[in-house]
């Protein structure tokens, strides 16, 4: 896994971590992003000793308004720095709860 430092260099995808990030910069804002269906994970870097993603329903994705609300419309969650140990499949485990957790919210 790319450290803190790396995530913060110069290339354009973050290569740490299979189904790589795509990194954009605006200005003095750098973003990490990667599409998982129909939600887009977001990895933020700026904390340090840790990465925290956010994981949001696409813009493209259209969920029918129910009465009470649409639910949770983000969920969080992060990887350590420190941690070396099977990090591509934490990561994909935390994306699918993340996704699910978005998906039943939707439901409601």
């Amino acid at each position: 896994m790319a450290t803190r430092g790396a995530l913060l260099g110069t290339t354009s995808h973050w290569h740490g971590l299979k189904g790589d990030f795509t990194g954009v910069r605006d200005g003095q804002v750098r973003s990490f992003t990667r599409a998982a269906g129909h939600y887009v994970v977001y990895a933020d870097p700026r904390e340090k000793g840790r990465l925290t993603f956010n994981v949001f329903r696409s813009a493209a994705r259209k969920t029918p308004r129910r009465r009470g609300g649409r639910g949770a419309s983000q969920e969080s969650f992060y990887l350590l720095d420190s941690w070396k140990q099977d990090l591509d499949g934490k990561l994909r485990s935390r994306i699918e709860k993340a996704i699910e957790t978005l998906s039943k919210a939707a439901r409601r």
